[in-house]
């Protein structure tokens, strides 16, 4: 947990506590989107997501800056290929279509940094877009 201000404390999950789960018996939920399964981890900002073998995601950009690691499983958009281990970083200047690619379903833990918690680390240098 990180305690920003006297009003609000986000807790993230650790990297290695992502890296325990079961990933196939998480509880997942599906999403508005066919295909495509979410599992979320306490906060708001911070998920699972499953993305069925085959299945696209329709065009779209971020509001906010959004670190994606891939788990299993691998994907593809218009900058690139990932993988396990991958990691991909977007905000509101990337606009992509990722789809699944390799023959099994992928799964992703994707963390998220909303409009204030994005300000601060441009102003602490931490981030740089």
């Amino acid at each position: 947990a990180r305690n920003l201000g006297p009003r609000k404390t986000v807790s993230l999950p650790r990297c290695d506590e992502v890296l325990s789960y079961d990933l196939h018996s998480t509880n997942w939920r599906k999403s508005w989107l066919a295909g495509i399964d979410i599992a979320p981890l306490g906060s708001p900002d911070a998920r699972l997501i499953k993305l069925k073998d085959g299945q696209s995601v329709p065009k779209h950009n971020h509001s906010d800056f959004e670190a994606t690691v891939v788990l299993a499983g691998s994907f593809s958009d218009e900058f690139g290929n990932y993988s396990i281990g991958d990691i991909v970083f977007s905000d509101s200047s990337i606009t992509h279509a990722p789809r699944v690619i390799g023959g099994e379903d992928c799964i992703c833990y994707v963390g998220r940094q909303s409009g204030w918690q994005k300000r601060l680390t441009y102003a602490l240098g931490i981030y740089d877009a």
